[in-house]
């Protein structure tokens, strides 16, 4: 008889913990915990990026894109000092739970080196006066949410190998036009 009233007791346990707690967040975190991940991981991308150091950033780019961009490609692309940013700031975050991915945007800016520049870019390159170095502005960054952590996008044209026909000029110029 008393383990039949322990029984009847733990089934009315379970019912009324059924009852007070949500099943569908039992095992999931809240959306308020997954955005605040999230700007702590973009806050450990801004400080990476004020160090400009581009090798620790690569392990924070999604895995499938590591896959396909081994660390020396990635670090062709970045990681020669030539954009050094004198300020990054967050601005918003956004997070899309159904999907996983996330964005943050953030106000940058970023001064170029022309010493770092490899010379058969620099030997074209027109800069009227310093400000033409210097670039700011909002940008955005995207991210995935892979086992519980955040990892951001690599550009489209790292992934593809592909510059897109960009060329390097100074931010006060459009690539092809005529210098002032």
């Amino acid at each position: 008889m008393k383990s039949t009233w322990t029984t009847v007791g733990l089934i009315v346990a379970i019912i009324l913990c059924a009852a007070f707690v949500p099943w569908t967040d039992l095992g999931r975190e809240s959306k308020s915990t997954v955005k605040e991940a999230l700007k702590t991981r973009f806050a450990e991308y801004a400080a990476l990026r004020m160090q400009d150091d581009w090798n620790a950033l690569y392990d924070m780019t999604l895995p499938r894109h590591r896959e396909q961009v081994d660390r020396t490609k990635f670090l062709s692309f970045y990681g020669r000092g030539v954009l050094i940013p004198r300020k990054i700031e967050l601005i918003d975050v956004a997070y899309t739970e159904r999907l996983n991915i996330g964005a943050t945007k953030f106000f940058s800016r970023v001064e170029m080196v022309l010493d770092k520049l490899p010379p058969a870019h620099r030997k074209g390159l027109q800069v009227n006066s310093p400000d033409d170095l210097i670039k700011e502005g909002e940008q955005e960054l995207g991210w995935m949410r892979v086992g519980g952590q955040w990892y951001f996008e690599m550009a489209p044209e790292v992934v593809s190998g592909q510059s897109g026909g960009r060329a390097i000029s100074a931010f006060g110029e459009k690539p092809g036009s005529k210098p002032k």
